[in-house]
C-alpha cells in the first residue's frame, strides 16, 4: 500500500488508486474503507489476470507505508472520518517539544529527537485537540496490522508496527515506555484493543484469510497472512 495507490503481486502486478484528504495545511488522511476496498480490488484483478497461479497461492504478505489506522466508535453525525492518517501528516509539530521536554531516555534510541510522523505525537496531538474522536477510539493499527486483520479477522499486532512508531523497546523486560507515556498523560494508551499483547514476530503467521475472504477474493482458504 502506497502513498497514492495499493499494487498486488502474484506473478502479474496490479493496482488500484487511493485518495489522500487534506483537510487543514500539513494534513493528510485515508478513509480506511476506501483502502480495504482497494486492496480487494488489486486482488481480484490480480487473481483474474492469472487464475492458476493464484490456486496455488500460499501466503499473503503486506507492506504499507507506516499510516495510522484509527479503529474509531461511530461518531453520532454521519459525516465521515478520516481515520487513517498518512505518515506525512505533521500537524503533531506542536506537540514535539513537549515530547522533547521529557528528556526520556527513549528519545536516545530514535536519534535523540522524535519525527510528526511517529505515531506517539499523532496520537497526543488527537488527544489534545480532538478529544471526542480520542474517546472514541477502541484501538489502533498500523496499517499493515489493519490489513491483515481484515484478511484473518485476527486482531494482533506485529512487532514492526509497535517497535517503529511506538515507544515499544522489543528488547526490554518491560517492551512499553510506560514512564513515558505517565508523563504525557498517554497511559490509557495501552487500554486500547490488544497493545499489551506480545506481537508477532515478522515473517511469522498471523493466521489464514477467513472463508469469506477466500471465496470473495478467489484466493485458496488456506493461504496464510504473514506478519
Amino acid at each position: 500500500i502506497g502513498v497514492t495507490g495499493v499494487q498486488t503481486c502474484a506473478l502479474p502486478i496490479s493496482s488500484a488508486p487511493l485518495t489522500i484528504r487534506y483537510p487543514c495545511a500539513g494534513w493528510a488522511e485515508y478513509q480506511f474503507s476506501e483502502i480495504w476496498n482497494a486492496v480487494k480490488i488489486a486482488i481480484k484483478d490480480v487473481v483474474s489476470t492469472n487464475p492458476k497461479a493464484a490456486s496455488g497461492l500460499r501466503a499473503i504478505a503486506v507492506d504499507a507505508t507506516s499510516s495510522l489506522f484509527l479503529d474509531l466508535h461511530p461518531a453520532r453525525n454521519s459525516a465521515p472520518d478520516g481515520d487513517v492518517i498518512c505518515w506525512m501528516d505533521h500537524r503533531a509539530e506542536s506537540v514535539i517539544e513537549d515530547i522533547h521536554q521529557t528528556k526520556h531516555p527513549y528519545l536516545d534510541i530514535v536519534g535523540g529527537s522524535m519525527s510528526p510522523e511517529h505515531y506517539l505525537p499523532k496520537l497526543l496531538w488527537l488527544k489534545r485537540n480532538a478529544p471526542d474522536k480520542y474517546r472514541r477510539l477502541k484501538t489502533i493499527r498500523d496499517l499493515s496490522d489493519a490489513i491483515s486483520y481484515q484478511l484473518t479477522g485476527v486482531d494482533r499486532h506485529s512487532i514492526c508496527g509497535l517497535a517503529c512508531k511506538l515507544p515499544y523497546l522489543p528488547g526490554d523486560t518491560s517492551p512499553w515506555q510506560t514512564d513515558l507515556l505517565d508523563v504525557l498523560d498517554m497511559s490509557d494508551l495501552l487500554d486500547l484493543g490488544n497493545l499489551r499483547e506480545t506481537p508477532g514476530q515478522v515473517g511469522r503467521p498471523c493466521a489464514v484469510v477467513t472463508a469469506d475472504i477466500a471465496s470473495e477474493l478467489g484466493i485458496p482458504d488456506d493461504a496464510v497472512v504473514a506478519f
